[in-house]
């Protein structure tokens, strides 16, 4: 918000900008008006709104235009993941993270107190490895944060990825009942490889990882980080994969893909 003190004592009107709110719109003599304006989310360009004061005395019509500049949006730095989901976008990861999973362009990452995904097409991390963003871009993407196209810093360094203990996603009801929080968890998940060597599903619902051949028509068990929920569209938590094997001995339901 910002005040506007009128001056004067003749009749007036006030016109906000497309995007802002002015109150009161009219008065006669001196006032203090309000302009109300949206939050300014961009961090890159300050925004600008206009107020346009129109007065009447006699004959004579007199218009003064008052320039209101809003600040670009302060980024502001998280200590740990767990504060970024607190915050949402607009905040950036300071700290080291280890990346845990890979698949194509995406990464998932740790600092011990949540995951969370990093992609950038091309970049050739493995899981081990530490990486240091500087200023790390959050964005929101089909309902999930992620660290979108930032640069990195590859510390000198490499580290056994600590998983801890996989959610059980053992069952279609696991699937659906599976909500999606918190972001990137670490899942087990059992089932059977369709042919087209990513979908791997109990009977009607499942998962999605990258394409993995070698085992399609097999029962095999999968750990990985689910990215997001199924739905009824696609039945499949996409999933980061960490490691897939064949269940020995087990026989896939004929049913099933």
């Amino acid at each position: 918000e910002a005040s506007i003190k009128v001056s004067g004592n003749v009749d007036w009107t006030a016109t906000a900008s497309e995007g802002a709110s002015v109150e009161p719109a009219s008065g006669k003599g001196g006032l203090t008006v309000t302009v109300t304006v949206p939050e300014n989310t961009d961090m890159e360009n300050v925004k600008e709104y206009t107020v346009t004061f129109k007065t009447t005395a006699a004959v004579e019509t007199s218009e003064y235009v008052v320039k209101i500049v809003q600040a670009k949006a302060e980024q502001l730095a998280a200590s740990t993941l767990a504060e970024i989901f607190e915050k949402g976008v607009g905040v950036y990861a300071t700290g080291e993270l280890v990346v845990m999973a890979k698949a194509s362009g995406n990464v998932i990452v740790s600092d011990g107190t949540a995951n969370i995904m990093y992609y950038k097409k091309g970049n050739e991390l493995a899981p081990g490895q530490v990486i240091k963003f500087a200023n790390a871009d959050v964005q929101e993407r089909n309902g999930l944060l992620q660290i979108n196209s930032s640069e990195y810093e590859l510390l000198d360094k490499t580290v056994t990825p600590e998983h801890g203990t996989p959610v059980e996603i053992l069952t279609d009801e696991a699937v659906q009942a599976w909500a999606g929080e918190p972001q990137y968890q670490y899942i087990h998940f059992e089932g059977v490889m369709g042919d087209d060597n990513r979908t791997i599903k109990c009977s009607e619902w499942g998962i999605y990882i990258i394409a993995t051949e070698g085992f399609a028509g097999k029962k095999v068990c999968v750990h990985g980080y689910a990215n997001g929920k199924a739905n009824e569209s696609y039945k499949t938590i996409t999933t980061t994969l960490v490691s897939i094997e064949a269940i020995e001995g087990a026989e896939p339901d004929p049913e099933v893909g």
